[in-house]
């Protein structure tokens, strides 16, 4: 899901939408980009400077996408290690709530007092 803030603009919800959206937006500006350059006026001032143009909110976009990639790794990483740890504070707190011993806290680490 992105959400759209403006024109040619998405703040990034969810990373995979939003690549989708901007590389469709890429698709379409490398297309015009190939039309401009193979026309007749891409040799005058005019022809150049909407040649420039394109260009540059193509490469615009492909920091958009690289940043998003970026993100989406970090997010990947952060996300798996927090499920390792949410796993192992579980089994933790499964073990107290059993009363058994904690994994690798020693022999008699658990104390039974009934009163």
């Amino acid at each position: 899901m992105a959400q759209i803030t403006g024109v040619g603009t998405a703040s990034v919800v969810f990373p995979v939408a939003a690549s989708a959206g901007l590389e469709a937006q890429l698709a379409r500006l490398q297309k015009e980009l190939s039309e401009c350059v193979n026309c007749d006026s891409a040799k005058t001032s005019d022809g150049k400077v909407k040649i420039q143009t394109v260009f540059d909110k193509i490469s615009g976009i492909k920091a958009q996408l690289e940043t998003i990639a970026v993100k989406s790794l970090q997010d990947d990483a952060t996300s798996k290690t927090g499920k390792a740890d949410g796993a192992e504070q579980a089994n933790r707190t499964q073990s107290v709530v059993e009363n058994k011993p904690v994994a690798d806290s020693g022999v008699g680490s658990v104390i039974n007092i009934k009163v």
